[in-house]
């Protein structure tokens, strides 16, 4: 089974919510065009790579974020969704609904009290239809990060 990278979107909340945890890889964003005779120094702006290394957001020998392009971690989403339970107090919880042969998933948030106690986060819950666990749990990273 392969982990699955934060989406982008995600990627660029926690740059803006001090997640300045080491990584393995990062999304690369270009904001300005470039051409060049050579194939691999061209760009587009708006293009997003992937790219495999050390990196932690905003710091200042390995994030090379500049006027051309910003870089954002791309932790897993079972690294973040740890990070955000061990740090900020808020758990995630993903589960499976169903009715009549149709299969979805969906998540609940809790704030964690001292004494492993949970007090569900309602108020801001809604019904998500998600076509995997996964997906689901994107979702749910991102109310979380929203309530940091």
């Amino acid at each position: 089974m392969k982990e699955q990278l934060i989406s982008l979107e995600t990627a660029k909340i926690i740059k803006e919510k001090e997640f300045f945890e080491a990584v393995d890889v990062s999304y690369i964003e270009y904001l300005k065009t470039r051409k060049s005779d050579n194939p691999s120094f061209r760009m587009k702006k708006g293009e997003i790579e992937i790219e495999k290394g050390h990196f932690i957001n905003n710091h200042p020998i390995v994030d090379y974020s500049n006027i051309n392009y910003i870089m954002y971690a791309a932790p897993t989403q079972s690294f973040l969704q740890k990070w955000i339970r061990e740090k900020h107090n808020i758990h995630i919880q993903i589960y499976v609904e169903h009715d009549d042969n149709i299969i979805w998933w969906d998540y609940n948030l809790f704030k964690i009290k001292k004494g492993y106690n949970f007090e569900s986060i309602n108020n801001i819950i809604i019904d998500n239809i998600c076509n995997s666990y996964e997906e689901a749990l994107e979702m749910g990273l991102q109310e979380s990060l929203k309530l940091i």
